[in-house]
């Protein structure tokens, strides 16, 4: 999954590049083509999502704003696409199911913060241009290179949480108590 979200992010990349760089050779207007195939990429990817990418987690996608999981809540695998807003996962209430819940936040630009109890495992992965974490107990800031870091008792844990990020610009805070 990892490997897979990092490749999009250089891919993309890799694309934006090579448009700037044909726009100015060619001497066109780059937003006038590629904001509209923009448009219909993202089209595409909303009508074929189920045959793309792994249907047995439930979607969720926001232009903007805050995305809220808190109170006495059920965690299912999910993933939540946005451009530009918060997350916040509250788990000090939820009622974790045994085995991994499985949480995949993709976007632009993000805030992520999560918060779990001391007893339940907790990893995060991290991907994108540019990408702070930070946990109880470290601080990463990376520039295109990937971070995981899992709380202590993620391996025997027996409810365990695995949140995974993909942002061009992300910001993620873990809080375990």
């Amino acid at each position: 999954m990892q490997n897979r979200n990092q490749a999009l992010v250089g891919a993309f990349l890799l694309l934006l590049g090579f448009g700037f760089l044909l726009a100015n050779v060619l001497k066109i207007n780059f937003w006038a083509v590629c904001f509209p195939a923009g448009l219909i990429l993202i089209g595409v990817l909303l009508l074929l999502r189920p045959k793309v990418f792994d249907t047995s987690s439930a979607s969720s996608w926001y232009l903007f704003g805050d995305v809220k999981r808190r109170g006495e809540w059920v965690p299912a695998d999910e993933e939540i696409w946005l451009l530009f807003g918060d997350v916040k996962l509250d788990f000090t209430q939820a009622q974790l199911p045994v085995g991994e819940t499985h949480i995949r936040i993709n976007g632009l630009i993000g805030d992520v913060d999560v918060r779990a109890p001391a007893d339940a495992g907790v990893a995060v992965s991290a991907s994108g241009v540019i990408v702070n974490l930070r946990t109880p107990t470290d601080k990463f800031d990376r520039f295109l290179s990937p971070i995981h870091s899992a709380s202590l008792n993620y391996a025997s844990a027996e409810r365990k949480v695995h949140v995974s990020t993909t942002f061009l610009i992300g910001d993620i805070d873990l809080l375990q108590r």
